[in-house]
């Protein structure tokens, strides 16, 4: 029987794309490692041998692609799906020849990278919260001094405006006293105090003499006679007090008031 030449041409291109298929179905890390060893000659088509080159780039790899999940916060949902020991293995591990020793050494480094997360996680929260805490506590202390300062102006200016208002009224009170003692100043000039108790007087003497009653005109009478700028005549030659003629003149202008 003839052979078909288009079936030979389709079988050895299917061939030729077989690879490249099976090239685009690996993951990163597969082909990072089958790049890896095929600069060191041990790539031969579809056997991927197991050796210690393997495990370390495999470990590498694991690890820098987990330190860049924990780059930033907006990374860890990320992180945890990718960290799933389900989904990751089977991945990750699939169509590769490794040993139960090795998968439960990279369960047991991923469960250190865990914890370390976690730790690291725990850290930040609680450097957080103190950070927070702390500007809470400084915008308090802010906002307290600002409270008191605010506190101490209003209250120099009320000082203020009750010194000035009281000053107002002291100065108001002040002129009103003053013209009260100019007043009560003309006043007591209009009047003739007694030379003896400074009483109103209502006897006079002489020019400059006068005294409230006959009691003190008689009692600073042997002071005054010496300065008295009386006429000698009307004080019977000087001998008595002159109080006396007064008195007469005053019963008897008690007297005359009675018989009317």
């Amino acid at each position: 029987m003839a052979e078909n030449p288009g079936h030979d041409e389709m079988m050895m291109d299917q061939q030729q794309g077989a690879p490249q298929q099976a090239d685009m179905n690996l993951s990163p890390i597969e082909k990072e490692l089958d790049s890896s060893l095929a600069e060191q000659g041990h790539h031969d088509g579809n056997t991927r041998p197991l050796n210690e080159h393997y495990i370390i780039v495999l470990f590498t790899s694991f690890e820098r692609e987990i330190y860049c999940w924990l780059s930033g916060i907006k990374k860890i949902k990320r992180l945890l799906e990718l960290l799933d020991s389900t989904c990751l293995f089977q991945y990750h591990l699939d169509g590769v020849h490794v040993s139960e020793g090795m998968k439960r050494m990279i369960i047991d480094l991923q469960r250190h990278w865990l914890n370390e997360y976690h730790t690291s996680r725990e850290k930040c929260l609680v450097e957080l919260t103190e950070k927070l805490h702390q500007e809470f506590m400084q915008d308090q202390q802010k906002i307290r001094a600002d409270l008191l300062q605010q506190f101490k102006e209003e209250l120099e200016q009320t000082r203020i405006d009750l010194d000035n208002k009281h000053r107002e009224n002291l100065k108001m009170e002040s002129a009103k006293l003053i013209e009260k003692h100019k007043r009560e100043l003309l006043a007591a000039k209009k009047k003739q105090w007694c030379w003896s108790c400074e009483n109103e007087a209502i006897y006079h003497c002489c020019w400059n003499t006068a005294y409230c009653s006959v009691e003190c005109q008689q009692g600073h009478w042997q002071t005054h006679r010496k300065f008295c700028r009386r006429k000698k005549g009307n004080n019977a030659g000087g001998q008595g007090a002159p109080g006396a003629n007064a008195a007469q003149q005053a019963i008897a202008q008690q007297a005359a008031q009675q018989q009317q």
